[in-house]
């Protein structure tokens, strides 16, 4: 199992920081699908 900690600067896949972190999270499940992703949330974010 690999665990993924990604601390985006927003989730909402606008900023270039979050879409890197969106296709590295895509990539790591195509190789391993048991991939567990920890994302924080900030404030008000969704």
């Amino acid at each position: 199992m690999i665990v993924y900690i990604a601390y985006p600067t927003s989730l909402n896949l606008q900023s270039a920081n979050a879409l890197q972190t969106f296709t590295t999270l895509r990539e790591l499940r195509a190789r391993r699908p048991d991939t567990l992703a920890l994302i924080p949330r900030w404030g008000n974010e969704p």
